[in-house]
């Protein structure tokens, strides 16, 4: 890099900061804002008119701030926010006035969709244990689209929670409102406080701009709630029982022409739900199934190492925070809870994988993603205690999962506290026992601290965590069972930087964790500058250099590389551009399989990849995206094509069309060409904001066969919902189209609540 450069990336903060956190300084008022809520015997009817005439006497609140594009600002449109409750229930109105109604951009309707945020909406989050870390979250857009969420801490977002709650929307030539009814019931709480954090947001698309109540802040995220604003007059409210129980049926029919299976199979199941004290829930499953799950997205796996796929089961998202640790989003993570009811099959496909992950040690050397052949295993029943007392934070999960081929049905658990401490910070411990792939037992304990200060340097966010763990597995007894790691960070919104750093020692395995390259250290480091050009058609300029280095326990280097993006431009209506450089290092001890029969020899390998990334905003009815680039890669070279075109003709309607081409040649001394290619096709239907159809096409030329799951949900009221689902492998190898396995499911759950 030239000196020039350097020069650059180190005088950019100290002249760019110091007025951007001048304004923000000033714009951010030091008082808490602070409500009351009011009580009514009446409550509102839930149809999206705000005409009600208990509305006039609610809380009443209007006072919102820009946070962008002009932080701190008046918002050019009006906004107002009524709360009233009847003991049981919280109720929320939303007025959002719009002088150019013809304007709101409403494209999405579909239920907990993440792209809500490209759309106008409202947001609310409520802290109702007032520790300033822990939030439930809830948005809708103007044509009814509803979204929740739990938070944690300044980035631990849970999408996938969901809270039963009623929402209704209306637009008008005025502008549009929104009326929500969330039962306290949905919600864990301290019965003995009289306040909550809570705070509101509007965004309007048209014009990028977000207003906030309080805390108008572009340092911190809405479901930041360390400055959130405070509701007194909470006690007193109520839960009843506090009981869900759900029953659930679902019937399905399977025809594998490859395995010659054919049957069908009715699987009631039961959850239930029950409040132990109001911010304690305890859950248990029996039979549970998960036939309506979305199915994963197909993955090229050009690496060594296991792919990290996310887990989408609703049973295992509920409180799914609580159960995270130090960070750690993927390799050495000590839970994750798709081990527990995934089948492991090693030894199939080496480069595509679908859904499966397994340990290394099952693997071999390669340590390639796999694809799963056969049912998963079945969860005969487990139990789970999730919530908080005071400063403690609990989460204990029980399972009892099914036989599978080889291996007896096995206990699976973890358990996981942690304490809240100063205003964001938190420490805890771990615990896992139980190996779902083995007959290896297997044990691991851990430990970790995670701080926080969202109010440094004129409201700036500092963030640092440490932790350790060890493994207890039978038969090893090599002292090298450790894992430990640490992580300095500065997220802000001008300058964002990080450094961490973790080591994994040879014989360290989480079983119910996820691993997939053991026996290293890894230092990580990450620098992000941005620039918000006032009066300019570009919204934000992004410098951002990476890097991370691998080594064995010895410190000989194993890998290492350097990703450069010396300009990401977006515009207001986020339409950007990105340019990338990528250098890496690999030494390969063993050779490594990039195709079935090809393999890169061992050695050390520098090489060189250039990427350009285009994309239209997700706000446009028509949206596209393209990257394109390549280079050297190992002992050959590589070029990768991916286009993207997105279009939204009504919040009805969404056809997506995806494609992804890499293209390799002299790899492993050979002068070939290896093409792998995955198509996608994504077609959702959105009849109302409760019922949907969605369909997933899927097609990638390694296996030769193509995936289709379409499904039907109809949300006949939160908690109550009917699912069809079909399944449908097709075989495309000698250019003919196969049936290979079907497997049609209707499923039905209905949440009885006491």
């Amino acid at each position: 890099m030239s000196r020039a450069w350097l020069l650059l990336l180190m005088l950019l903060p100290t002249q760019a900061l110091a007025p951007s956190r001048a304004s923000a300084a000033a714009a951010e008022a030091p008082q808490e804002k602070r409500i009351r809520l009011v009580w009514t015997e009446t409550p509102p009817r839930i149809d999206g008119v705000l005409d009600d005439a208990v509305w006039r006497e609610a809380t009443h609140v209007d006072d919102f701030r820009q946070v962008f594009p002009y932080v701190g600002t008046a918002p050019s449109e009006r906004t107002e926010v009524f709360l009233l409750t009847d003991g049981r229930t919280l109720y929320v109105g939303f007025r959002a006035w719009d002088s150019e109604v013809r304007k709101l951009v409403a494209r999405r309707m579909l239920r907990d969709t993440v792209d809500m945020f490209w759309d106008d909406r409202v947001n609310l989050v409520l802290d109702t244990f007032r520790d300033h870390r822990n939030a439930y979250f809830f948005q809708m857009n103007p044509v009814g689209a509803r979204r929740d969420g739990t938070a944690s801490g300044s980035i631990e977002f849970e999408n996938n929670w969901d809270g039963i709650w009623e929402g209704k929307t209306q637009v008008d030539a005025e502008g549009w409102s929104a009326e929500w009814a969330i039962p306290f019931q949905t919600l864990n709480f301290d019965p003995n406080a009289d306040a909550w954090g809570i705070n509101f947001e509007r965004g309007m698309r048209r014009n990028n701009e977000e207003m906030r109540w309080a805390d108008p802040s572009r340092q911190r995220l809405l479901t930041n709630v360390s400055h959130a604003g405070v509701i007194t007059g909470m006690h007193g409210i109520q839960q009843g029982i506090g009981l869900d129980l759900v029953p659930t049926g679902s019937a399905r029919r399977v025809d594998d022409r490859f395995q010659d299976r054919h049957y069908w199979s009715l699987d009631p199941s039961l959850d239930a739900f029950y409040k132990v004290l109001p911010s304690l829930t305890a859950s248990a499953t029996l039979h549970t199934d998960f036939g309506e799950t979305e199915v994963d997205d197909v993955q090229v796996n050009l690496n060594r190492f296991a792919l990290f796929f996310p887990e989408k089961r609703d049973f295992f998202l509920q409180d799914e925070s609580i159960f995270r640790f130090g960070g750690l989003n993927d390799n050495g993570r000590p839970f994750f809870s798709r081990n527990i009811g995934q089948a492991c099959f090693p030894g199939y496909s080496l480069l595509i994988a679908f859904s499966a992950y397994c340990p290394r040690n099952l693997q071999g050397p390669r340590g390639l993603g796999i694809v799963p052949d056969g049912d998963p295993v079945d969860i005969i029943g487990g139990g789970k205690l999730t919530g908080r007392i005071g400063n403690w934070n609990i989460g204990v999960l029980d399972t009892q999962v099914d036989d599978q081929p080889g291996l007896d049905g096995r206990n699976l658990g973890v358990a996981r506290v942690s304490y809240n401490l100063f205003e964001e910070s938190r420490v805890g411990v771990i615990a896992t026992h139980g190996n779902p792939y083995t007959t290896q037992d297997n044990s691991l304990a851990g430990a970790d601290f995670n701080y926080r200060d969202s109010d440094v340097w004129n409201g700036d966010a500092v963030e640092a965590r440490t932790w350790l763990q060890r493994s207890f597995t039978e038969g090893v007894d090599s002292g090298d069972e450790w894992a430990w790691g640490a992580h300095l960070a500065y997220p802000n919104d001008l300058l964002s930087w990080s450094l961490g750093v973790i080591e994994l020692q040879d014989d360290f395995l989480p079983a119910l964790g996820f691993l997939n390259r053991p026996g290293i250290r890894q230092y990580d480091a990450d620098y992000r500058y941005r620039i918000r050009p006032q009066g300019s058609p570009v919204r934000t300029l992004d410098l951002r250099l990476t890097g991370r280095l691998v080594t064995d326990i010895g410190r000989e280097v194993e890998s290492g590389a350097v990703a450069f993006r010396p300009l990401k431009l977006e515009s207001h209506r986020a339409d950007s551009i990105e340019l990338r450089y990528d250098h890496r290092y690999e030494n390969l001890d063993v050779p490594f399989a990039i195709k079935e029969n090809v393999q890169i020899p061992t050695g050390a390998y520098h090489f060189d990849e250039a990427f350009a990334l285009l994309e239209t905003g997700r706000n446009r009815d028509l949206r596209a995206e393209f990257e394109t680039g390549g280079g050297s890669f190992f002992d050959g070279y590589r070029v990768r094509v991916r286009p993207r075109l997105e279009w939204r003709p009504s919040e009805h309607w969404y056809l997506a069309l995806e494609y992804d081409h890499n293209e390799l040649w002299s790899i492993g001394a050979l002068d070939k060409r290896f093409r792998f290619r995955i198509a996608r096709v994504r077609l959702n239907l959105q009849f109302t904001p409760d019922i949907s159809w969605i369909t997933i096409v899927q097609y990638d030329n390694v296996s030769d066969s193509v995936g289709v799951q379409s499904r039907i949900r109809w949300i006949v009221r939160d908690g109550r919902e009917l699912f069809l689902v079909l399944n449908q492998g097709l075989d495309a190898r000698d250019g003919d189209i196969d049936f290979a396995r079907s497997e049609p499911v209707a499923k039905l759950g209905w949440t009885l609540r006491f």
